[in-house]
Formats: structure tokens, sequence, C-alpha cells
């Protein structure tokens, strides 16, 4: 348990912002779980995009962040995990320069690699 805690602390100590991505979901809803679940990944995309657009950096994890216990009570999640929870944590924040760095390397030109359909 305390390897555990000492990694995610690191984890999350590692950026300046963490965003909790969440959703209840509603069971007799006639739109498909599947979908409800998609809106709030599209709406986490969403943010990452707009972080990146403001010069930010972002990396969304999951796993087994959404299924402990302590996190959910402390967020004042429902216990019951069939009716969502936390699907997942942005941890945003500046990025190094040599991290952008990276970002600016030479590309291979698009035309190379992509068709269009129909060919004009």
């Amino acid at each position: 348990m305390k390897k555990k805690l000492s990694r995610l602390e690191r984890r999350f100590s590692s950026a300046p912002m963490a965003i909790v991505i969440g959703g209840e979901f509603i069971p007799d809803c006639p739109i498909p779980r599947s979908e409800q679940e998609y809106s709030v990944a599209a709406g986490a995309m969403n943010i990452l995009n707009a972080l990146s657009f403001s010069g930010f950096g972002g990396i969304w994890i999951s796993g087994a962040y959404g299924e402990d216990a302590q996190l959910r009570k402390a967020l004042g999640l429902e216990e019951d995990s069939e009716r969502g929870g936390i699907l997942g944590i942005i941890l945003a924040g500046s990025i190094p320069e040599k991290v952008a760095a990276l970002g600016k390397k030479k590309r291979p030109a698009l035309e190379d690699h992509v068709l269009s359909w129909p060919k004009r």
C-alpha cells in the first residue's frame, strides 16, 4: 500500500493541476451507456485540445484511480461504480522547453502519406 501511495503522490505532484473526469450514467435512458461514456470522453478530449491551444500540456491517465474508494469518497462520488464515477484524470501544466522542442522536429510531407478520395 505504501508503494502504491508513493507512486500516486509522485504522479500527481508532477503537475500543478489535476482535473478529474467523471460522469453519472443513467441506466434506463434511451441513450446507451457506451454513448454516455463517449460523451464524457469527448469532453475530456476538448479539455486536452484547449490546454494545447493555450500553450499548456496535458495527459489523461486512467485505471485504478477510478475504482479507488478513498478517492471517490473524497470527491463526494457515489459508492456504486456501476452508475458512473471517475473515468480518468487529466494532469495539466506548462510544457518544459526540452519537451516542447520535440514537437518542432521535421515531419514527412503529408501528401506522401495521405490519399484523397475521390481523387481530384
